[in-house]
C-alpha cells in the first residue's frame, strides 16, 4: 500500500484529507503541521507522495519556497478549501484529489523510479543562476514583441516552471503566457511563489493586460483568454472547455491562432494529455514544440503524450530547457541579421 504524507495548516483541512486518503486504499503515515516540517527528512521513510494544503500562504512562503525548491520530492499541491460534505462540490473535490493521486502513485517500480531527478547529465544553471544574455540580443522594447512562448504544466509543474523562470534574464527578448492547472483559491499563491526569486515580474491575465518581453502572465482560471491585435488580453464571456481549467489544448489554439509562426509552447510536467492538440496545432502553424525530460518530470504523462504524436523536438530538464531558450534566442536573432544583410 501506497504510503502517504500531509502537511496542512488548518486542522479540519488535515481530517478531511487523511480520510478521504485513507479511504482510497493509500496509507497515512505522516500528518504534520508545517511549523514541524524539515525539508531534509521529507524523503525519509518511504513516503510515496505529500499532499501540501496551506490556507495561510504568506505565513508559510519560505516552506513553499522551499517545497518548490524540492524537484525530486513527490508532491500535490491542494486545491484550497474543502467543501462541506453535504456540498454539491463536494464530490467533484474528492474525485479531482483522488483522480491526481492515483496518476501519481503507482505500485509500478518502474515508474516510481521515474520520479528521481536525473542530474547526472546537467551542466546549465542550478535555480537563481540568471542565464545571461549580452545586450546585443536583449529586447529594445517591451511592447514590440517577437515570440510568444506558452508554458504549460499541470501535476508538478509548479517546480519544474520555478526552476525554468529562476534561470531566465528579465531582458530576454519573449513574451510569456504561464498555463497552470489548479485551483482558483490557489492562483494568486501561484503568481506569489513562483515568481518569488524570478527576475521576470508575474501577474495573473485580466482584461487590462498585454503581453509585453520580459514579462510572465499566468493564464485565468474562471474564463478563457484570447488576444487582440496589439498583443492584448480579451477575457471571454465563457469558462474553459475540457475537464481542467485553464483549458491548455484551447489556450495553445488560441494563441496560435494569433501569433501564428512566432507561437510556441513548452510542456512540463502533468498529467493526463491537454495540450497535445493544441501543441499540434502550434506545430502545423510553424511554432516550436518543446517538452520537461521524463527523468525530470513529477509526473510526465502530458509532455509523453505530446512527444508520442512527433510534434516535439526537444525534451530535457527545466533548466536546461531555459538554456536552450536563450541558445535559440542568439541564433534567431542571428539569421533576422543576416537575412538584412
Amino acid at each position: 500500500m501506497a504510503k502517504v504524507g500531509i502537511i496542512a495548516d488548518v486542522v479540519l483541512q488535515k481530517h478531511h484529507l487523511q480520510k478521504v486518503i485513507n479511504q482510497a486504499g493509500y496509507h497515512v503515515v505522516a500528518c504534520l503541521d508545517p511549523s514541524k516540517v524539515q525539508i531534509d527528512k521529507l524523503d525519509d521513510g518511504g513516503v510515496s507522495l505529500w499532499i501540501v494544503d496551506l490556507q495561510l500562504v504568506d505565513l508559510h512562503q519560505q516552506l513553499l519556497d522551499d517545497l518548490l525548491d524540492c524537484d525530486e520530492l513527490p508532491i500535490i499541491f491542494a486545491d484550497g478549501e474543502i467543501p462541506p460534505r453535504n456540498d454539491e462540490n463536494y464530490p467533484k473535490w474528492e474525485r479531482r484529489l483522488i483522480e491526481k493521486m492515483a496518476e501519481f502513485v503507482t505500485p509500478d517500480p518502474h515508474k516510481n523510479a521515474s520520479l528521481q531527478l536525473d542530474i547526472s547529465h546537467l551542466d546549465g544553471p542550478q535555480p537563481h543562476n540568471v542565464i545571461p544574455l549580452d545586450e546585443s540580443f536583449q529586447f529594445k522594447t517591451k511592447t514590440d514583441i517577437g515570440e510568444v512562448w506558452v508554458i504549460c504544466a499541470s501535476l508538478g509543474g509548479p517546480q519544474a516552471v520555478k526552476a525554468f523562470f529562476d534561470c531566465l534574464p528579465c531582458s530576454i527578448p519573449i513574451a510569456f503566457i504561464y498555463a497552470q492547472h489548479i485551483d482558483q483559491s490557489g492562483l494568486s499563491a501561484l503568481e506569489n511563489t513562483i515568481g518569488r526569486h524570478s527576475e521576470l515580474p508575474f501577474s495573473i491575465a485580466n482584461a487590462q493586460s498585454q503581453l509585453k518581453n520580459g514579462e510572465v502572465l499566468i493564464a485565468p482560471i474562471d474564463r478563457e483568454i484570447q488576444f487582440r491585435m496589439n498583443n492584448g488580453v480579451h477575457m471571454m464571456d465563457q469558462p474553459w472547455a475540457g475537464a481542467y481549467a485553464p483549458c491548455l489544448d484551447q489556450l495553445l489554439e488560441n494563441v496560435s491562432n494569433q501569433f501564428k509562426q512566432q507561437a510556441n509552447c513548452i510542456i512540463l510536467s502533468g498529467m493526463d494529455n491537454d495540450s497535445t492538440q493544441g501543441a499540434t496545432i502550434i506545430k502545423q502553424n510553424g511554432g516550436l514544440v518543446w517538452g520537461q525530460s521524463k527523468q525530470s518530470c513529477i509526473q510526465s504523462s502530458m509532455p509523453d503524450h505530446a512527444y508520442e504524436t512527433g510534434v516535439m523536438t526537444i525534451r530535457d530538464t527545466p533548466q536546461m530547457l531555459a538554456r536552450q531558450l536563450i541558445e535559440h534566442i542568439k541564433l534567431s536573432m542571428a539569421q533576422q541579421k543576416a537575412d538584412i544583410t
